[in-house]
């Protein structure tokens, strides 16, 4: 399999965006470094399952892109940093 190149324009982005949450860089630091993630990628790393992942979906909690072709079941591809970006609303700071 081919390696996938990054983007300097997007690691730049995403290393502002983790640069201050060190735990949202140790979730970063887990999911695969694909742009693109697909849910069950998402529940290797996090504690939830891909319902919660779906809900977030139809909520358009972040960006995603609908992979389906005919009429198959839905599938997902989920825009990586639109999704840490979700995240990083979603941590809670001990202060």
């Amino acid at each position: 399999m081919a390696a996938i190149q990054r983007d300097m324009f997007v690691e730049v982005d995403e290393a502002l965006l983790l640069k201050s949450q060190p735990v949202l860089k140790l979730i970063a630091d887990a999911l695969p470094e694909n742009p693109i993630l697909k849910p069950w990628q998402i529940t290797e790393v996090l504690p939830i399952c891909e319902d919660v992942i779906y809900a977030w979906i139809r909520a358009s909690k972040f960006e995603y892109i609908d992979l389906t072709a005919g009429e198959e079941r839905a599938r997902y591809g989920i825009v990586r940093k639109s999704f840490l970006a979700f995240l990083s609303t979603r941590i809670n700071r001990v202060k």
